[in-house]
């Protein structure tokens, strides 16, 4: 019977183990897990117990660096555990938190797909057809050094042509070929049948079939913390929520920087040999922090996401169509039980910390993506859940005048040394995050003479936090050690990796329940991010550590309330400190997860009857509004979940609880509901009771209820109503009936029938009938 419940999640487990069983060799570790499960063990946690924040910032004002990274993205991440493995006294540094840029709002595919291949053949570009094959093989690497966060994606592309069906087909086995032992399945042809059944709501009329490649899927924001927190298991001092103010030059290659603790106000200085810049989309504040007169190299593109119930994707396939470009420009994925949508690569027209997705980039995305739909399938603003916009760190050849014309962005990265021995990186993307990190640190080795224990970059076979150990039955145990939910495993053991029994091991039976019911985050993942995982904020945890906001907007506020109460609690947090909190919660909701402006509260949407054909390419068939459900009002961000009230019932004048009652032992208004509904049926049932000692169960409608008592009064009538002793003679008078019964009815018409119960009243009008019983009971 176990087995039968849990087969859905080992399948799927063993499924994406199966793929990279090759590259990982852990035959070993399996039999020792394997062992574990069927004894019933709890397995410890191998973690590595970390420094503090405080220990962090302690470490920045006592310690000389050899290397100090601005940055906590995925390519300063990654530089910084580059830099650490390899044997140097290594600083981090960043703003806000870590992943809170591009890395935690890209598109979650790692890389790759024929299109890229297709524009490089066109164009008979050769680096970009290394870079690409170089990028595979990163791409293989991500799998192997943290199975947990990185998984294989199917990309579908749904062909409408009968002559892009060859080359398309063509294009993913060049694709196939390409990558060589690095791919991660070959690609294959999918019918119109098997398409619909993976995708239902994809618009049938035309549709041949199509081509399915792989990719990868992989959580971003999740990656970049086991990269940070990897780093410092390396021995890297990794701190977030410090800014750089400052770049001071010192004697030979030795820089002083100015920093602030964001949250303290505190301000000190950081000394270090060699200064590398990995901000992202903001790498020309820091270059001119080092040289005023430089000229700016970024070349921001922005790219749109929002989030969509699952049913409007396929759980297992995501959807890809090509434009002829670089990158493909719509792109489905599932994740998180929903549905991503996103356009890729459009104008970024300002460069902003927060970005946010404006009204015309959403209706842009979504008239995109309704041509890809069936025609009577409405898609609005009503059922995004959240929405956001991410910068990618596009970047060009710095040139040397003010008024020199751009060149053309560069798909590659670039590393770049200044005048003061600065290094910055900027470009790429995930899958050449570790290959810009090593070659940045291989530029800061010859630029000034550090002595690292390991000349060589040693980060492709480095498991990162939550690998080791990590195998294809890790929820079918957590489920058995823990007595946890199958949904709730399968997304600690996705999430945390082998760390899931040490998070587990920590908890309480009571810090096990949900946040929100529609979710599979828990309490203790909130007091877990706290300890082992660097989260100071609200903002950090629920958004770059549950990763909700990214999911549905609303619920976030639902969750913000116990949220807040445990981070208060194992913080100590003041009222003012809470206070400004929400402050920070709402701002990140509404400006950069389009709370309010883009995204409604469900009860709030009002759905739209009809679609104009101006609005939208195609008619389209409003389907039937569902059941709208009554929520509970709140004030401010302290949001209640929503309930379906019943109908209140009259309390009685006199209380049923005595004013000596202590308020532990006050009853809840749904037992007071029921404790009052069982009292008015046992008067019912002792007020109405028919000569035979029977009970009549009055039903619930009033109307009703008048009818049988009337009925019941009737019969009772007629029994109590004295027999003639003898029958009178033809021609004796008629014997006087009895006065007949009071009534509060009108007349009304009997019927020539009667039953054993009473005569039952007729009338033509049912409408009339019932005001009249309605009179009965007012009276």
């Amino acid at each position: 019977m176990f087995m039968k419940v849990y087969t859905s999640i080992a399948r799927t487990s063993i499924a994406r183990t199966s793929i990279i069983r090759s590259s990982i060799r852990r035959s070993s570790t399996d039999s020792f897990w394997r062992n574990a499960l069927h004894s019933g063990v709890r397995p410890l946690s191998c973690q590595k117990q970390l420094p503090s924040r405080q220990e962090h910032l302690h470490a920045l004002t006592r310690t000389e660096f050899d290397v100090l990274i601005i940055g906590g993205g995925a390519a300063g991440c990654g530089c910084a555990l580059d830099a650490a493995a390899r044997g140097l006294k290594t600083a981090l540094v960043e703003a806000a938190d870590f992943a809170s840029g591009y890395t935690s709002k890209s598109s979650k595919v790692i890389d790759g797909g024929p299109t890229a291949l297709q524009n490089s053949i066109q164009s008979l570009d050769v680096a970009q057809l290394n870079l690409l094959r170089q990028a595979m093989k990163e791409r293989a690497v991500m799998l192997k050094i943290a199975p947990h966060l990185n998984r294989p994606m199917p990309m579908l592309m749904p062909i409408y042509s009968g002559l892009n069906m060859p080359i398309c087909w063509l294009g993913c086995k060049l694709y196939d070929m390409f990558a060589g032992s690095a791919n991660i399945k070959g690609s294959h042809f999918l019918s119109k049948e098997a398409t619909l059944d993976e995708f239902p709501l994809l618009r049938s009329k035309g549709l041949r079939g199509s081509v399915v490649y792989y990719d990868g899927q992989h959580d971003d924001a999740r990656m970049c913390l086991a990269l940070a927190i990897t780093a410092a298991q390396q021995g890297a001092t990794v701190v977030n929520h410090v800014e750089v103010i400052e770049l001071i030059k010192q004697d030979g290659c030795c820089r002083s920087a100015g920093m602030r603790d964001v949250l303290t106000g505190k301000e000190f200085y950081v000394n270090s040999r060699m200064v590398i810049n990995a901000t992202g989309a903001l790498t020309d504040l820091v270059r001119q922090m080092d040289d005023c007169k430089v000229q700016p190299i970024a070349a921001p593109s922005c790219t749109t996401m929002v989030s969509l119930p699952s049913y409007f994707g396929s759980p297992r396939y995501g959807l890809v169509s090509g434009n002829g470009s670089y990158n493909p420009s719509l792109v489905m994925l599932p994740w998180e039980n929903h549905t991503l949508l996103g356009i890729l690569n459009s104008d970024c027209e300002e460069l902003t910390k927060e970005p946010a997705p404006t009204q015309a980039q959403v209706d842009c995305l979504l008239s995109q993506a309704r041509k890809y739909l069936e025609e009577n399938v409405e898609l609005g603003n009503h059922h995004m859940r959240s929405a956001w916009m991410g910068i990618r760190p596009d970047v060009h050849w710095p040139y040397e005048h003010k008024y020199q014309k751009p060149t053309r962005p560069l798909q590659d990265y670039l590393v770049e040394v200044s005048d003061n021995n600065m290094i910055t990186m900027a470009g790429g993307r995930w899958s050449t995050y570790r290959l810009m990190a090593a070659k940045a640190v291989d530029v800061a080795m010859e630029c000034c003479p550090l002595e690292p224990e390991k000349p060589e970059s040693n980060t492709s076979n480095l498991l990162l936090d939550g690998a080791h150990g990590w195998h294809g039955l890790l929820p079918v145990e957590l489920m058995q050690c823990y007595d946890i939910q199958s949904d709730v495993a399968q997304h600690l053991a996705d999430a945390y990796g082998s760390n899931a029994h040490h998070l587990l091991a920590e908890s309480t039976p009571g810090s096990r329940r949900r946040l929100h019911c529609n979710f599979p985050y828990i309490e203790a993942e909130v007091q877990y991010a706290v300890r082992h995982e660097y989260a100071c904020t609200v903002v950090d945890v629920l958004a770059r550590r549950l990763r909700v906001a990214f999911v549905d907007a609303v619920a976030t506020l639902h969750m913000l309330p116990r949220v807040l109460h445990i981070m208060s609690r194992m913080k100590d947090w003041s009222e003012h400190d809470q206070k400004l909190q929400l402050l920070l919660i709402q701002k990140f909701l509404c400006r950069e997860m389009g709370l309010g402006s883009l995204v409604q509260p469900r009860s709030n949407v009002k759905r739209k009857q009809s679609v104009s054909s101006s609005e939208v390419d195609g008619p389209l068939r409003t389907p039937k509004a569902p059941r709208q459900l009554k929520t509970r009002q709140y004030s401010g961000l302290m949001a209640q979940p929503a309930y379906v009230e019943e109908p209140p019932i009259e309390l009685p004048k006199k209380s049923v609880l005595s004013k000596s009652t202590s308020p532990s032992q006050q009853l809840s208004y749904r037992q007071r509901k029921q404790q009052l509904k069982r009292k008015r049926i046992q008067q019912q049932k002792q007020q109405h009771m028919c000569a035979s000692n029977e009970v009549v169960l009055l039903p619930k409608k009033p109307v009703q209820q008048a009818i049988i008592r009337h009925k019941v009064c009737m019969t009772a009538k007629i029994k109590a109503t004295p027999t003639p002793p003898s029958l009178p003679s033809p021609n004796a008078s008629p014997t006087p009936l009895p006065t007949p019964l009071p009534t509060l009815l009108p007349p009304l018409t009997p019927s020539p029938k009667a039953d054993s119960v009473g005569i039952k009243p007729t009338c033509r009008n049912n409408t009339t009938l019932r005001s009249q019983w309605r009179n009965l009971l007012i009276c």
